[in-house]
């Protein structure tokens, strides 16, 4: 306890004891009240703060109470030394450290030995300072430590200011995140964005870039802060997919707060969350599936508007989207009319023309695949179809007809020699190749002299044919029909006619063949039919000696049929002469044609001038005086013109066939 504030206490105490006596029964009064309010409160223990006035006596009423029965406390060295010192300036000389019901005992007889023999009032007295003065030294010990509290609390309240003031490494607008939306084509090295962190770097913070969570090793950060600024820059390539580059980063900014005036330590190096979402854009093409290009095979019996191919499929690594959204067309190319898509976001293919093996076997469609960016990315493939022949085709022979001539003598059993060659047919579904069976068509008595072997086509001689049969050529027809079906045939004609002496000599029925036409008849007219001595023969071939007829205004056909094929014009020719042959492959005979072109009115008459004008002095106005000519011009040839005046001056002039116009009667 301080020295003033002792001498304070005992002040009173002295003061006290002077007016014990005048003031005893008010003092009795007094130590009534406080022992009653001390056997009221009894608090376990007590502090009590000398500032607050009005509790004071509440507070010596309950160490009162405390004091009748105090604790067992062991002395500290400062209670000691408190004691020693109340001691020697009193001249008391314990004989026991003062401690517990032995410290009240020593405090008594000090007073009673200061005090003398009082009487029971008096000991209440001193009792009375004896409690203020243990009250005033407990309450000053608790003020300390009070005051101590205290100033740790304002400490700390001045740090939460300071920190409060200083927003540095906080984000300007509030938040704890920086979240950056970056599209995956920004190039390396391009600004990602800023920081919104509040603080100069390099001057008053410092920031760096760490992985989230730890564990660093081996994971590539792929930005970076630009030196000296909150610039954040990108290091290595994104990818929404996650092919060429993370889809996302999350990382951590470290900042730390430099100390003003350069000092160490201070407050931990903030973290802030920086989160970079990457965003889609179209770059990427799709991407054809599966074996291809893609190859068909088609029966060319396929209906039109049937699937034949649903499993054109492309993918696009996009997201999902408009930009992985992928279409299928068939590009503009020769047989991209057979092919279509039956829905642009369906890979089937649709037949949309008839396929035919005989025309085309193989051919190849160009497709692409496009997405619905704008603009599009696309990949282009083929797809070659390949058509399966199927049986829709007759069987068909090598040739249109076929002749054979009798041998002479004996015939039975020889094999008919055919011209040009034996009779054979094939399949023209050429993917399959059918094979055909041969017959004859009829069954009349001209077919009783032959056999037909049903396999080879071969023609024989049954028996010897009499003399008098085949004096006339005679035509068999022979078929050939599929073996797996019967629906499918075909059938030529064999001639079979005489050789040796029955051979007659081919020849025409006229030397010299004479025609007239007119100049306007429609082209491939038959105007003449030339005629042979053997008219069922049809082997026999005609032909035009084209040195006679460079222009080709006619030709004859195989029947003999003479045919206009150039258009006729009388001015230009009024007739053509030309050389006609006939032939059947071992004799031939030839003829003339000529052919007159008549003439038609097909021009008008036309002057030359649509108006003529004609100037006569009076002195040459005499009948007979020649005023002028008109000139005429019929373009038919040999059409002749004549003239004649009209009007109602008609009667002064005369003209004649030349054109020349006279004066005739002036009256």
């Amino acid at each position: 306890m301080r020295a003033p504030e002792t001498a304070r206490i005992m002040g009173v105490a002295q003061t006290e004891e002077r007016r014990r006596t005048e003031d005893s029964s008010t003092t009795s009064s007094t130590m009534g009240e406080v022992e009653k309010k001390t056997e009221d409160s009894a608090p376990p223990s007590l502090q009590c703060n000398h500032k607050e006035g009005a509790r004071l006596a509440a507070c010596m009423a309950g160490f009162v109470e405390q004091q009748r029965d105090p604790p067992r406390l062991s002395p500290t060295s400062a209670n000691e030394e408190r004691w020693r010192k109340i001691t020697e300036r009193d001249g008391i000389t314990p004989t026991t450290t003062p401690g517990g019901g032995e410290r009240r005992r020593f405090f008594s007889r000090t007073i009673a030995q200061r005090g003398g023999g009082g009487g029971g009032r008096i000991g209440a007295r001193n009792r009375l300072v004896f409690f203020l003065l243990v009250f005033l030294m407990v309450c000053s010990s608790h003020r300390g430590g009070l005051a101590q509290r205290q100033e740790r609390r304002q400490q700390s309240l001045r740090q939460q200011q300071q920190q409060q003031q200083d927003s540095r490494c906080f984000l300007d607008g509030g938040g704890s995140t920086e979240t950056f939306f970056i599209k995956e084509s920004l190039r390396v090295g391009s600004l990602l964005g800023t920081l919104r962190v509040i603080g100069e770097p390099g001057k008053d913070i410092d920031l760096s870039l760490a992985v989230r969570g730890g564990g660093g090793e081996g994971v590539v950060v792929p930005l970076e802060i630009e030196e000296g600024t909150k610039n954040l820059r990108l290091t290595s390539p994104l990818d929404k997919e996650g092919e060429t580059g993370p889809a996302s980063v999350n990382v951590d900014v470290l900042c730390e707060r430099r100390l003003k005036g350069g000092g160490e330590g201070g407050v931990p190096a903030f973290s802030i969350p920086v989160d970079v979402r990457v965003t889609d854009e179209n770059d990427n093409a799709p991407r054809f599936l599966g074996p291809f290009p893609y190859r068909l095979n088609v029966s060319e019996l396929a209906v039109v508007g049937s699937v034949v191919f649903d499993a054109v499929r492309a993918v696009d690594a996009d997201q999902p989207g408009s930009f992985s959204t992928v279409e299928y067309h068939v590009e503009e190319g020769k047989f991209a009319e057979y092919l279509a898509f039956r829905n642009p976001l369906e890979g089937a293919l649709v037949l949309t023309k008839p396929l035919d093996y005989e025309e085309d076997r193989a051919f190849t469609v160009g497709i692409v695949a496009r997405d619905q960016g704008r603009p599009p990315q696309e990949t282009r493939t083929v797809v070659t179809v390949n058509v399966q022949d199927a049986d829709d085709q007759n069987p068909a022979f090598y040739h249109d007809r076929y002749d054979a001539l009798l041998p002479e003598g004996p015939t039975e059993g020889l094999k008919l020699p055919v011209q040009p060659q034996d009779v054979r047919a094939f399949d023209k579904d050429l993917g399959l190749g059918d094979p055909v069976f041969y017959s004859f068509n009829s069954a009349t008595d001209e077919y009783r002299y032959f056999e037909l072997n049903r396999n080879t086509g071969h023609i024989y001689i049954k028996s010897d044919i009499p003399e008098d049969e085949f004096l006339q050529p005679v035509t068999l027809v022979v078929r050939a029909t599929q073996f797996n079906n019967k629906d499918r045939y075909a059938v030529t004609t064999l001639t079979v006619s005489r050789g040796g002496i029955y051979d007659t000599e081919l020849r025409f029925l006229q030397r010299r063949y004479e025609v007239r036409v007119l100049e306007n008849v429609p082209l491939n007219s038959a105007v003449a039919t030339l005629l042979t001595n053997r008219p069922s023969d049809r082997r026999v071939r005609f032909a035009v000696d084209e040195s006679d007829l460079p222009g080709g205004e006619f030709s004859v056909t195989e029947k003999g049929d003479v045919v206009v094929r150039k258009v006729l014009d009388f001015e230009r020719a009024e007739a053509y002469s030309f050389g006609v042959s006939a032939t059947d492959g071992r004799r031939n005979d030839s003829a003339r044609v000529v052919v007159s072109v008549l003439n038609i009115n097909d021009w008008d008459p036309r002057f030359k001038y649509p108006q003529y004008e004609f100037h006569v002095r009076s002195e040459d106005a005499v009948a007979g005086a020649l005023v002028g000519v008109l000139q005429v011009h019929d373009g038919d040839k040999g059409d002749a013109v004549s003239l004649d005046i009209k009007g109602p001056d008609a009667r002064i002039f005369r003209i004649n066939k030349r054109g020349e116009l006279f004066i005739d009667d002036l009256k």
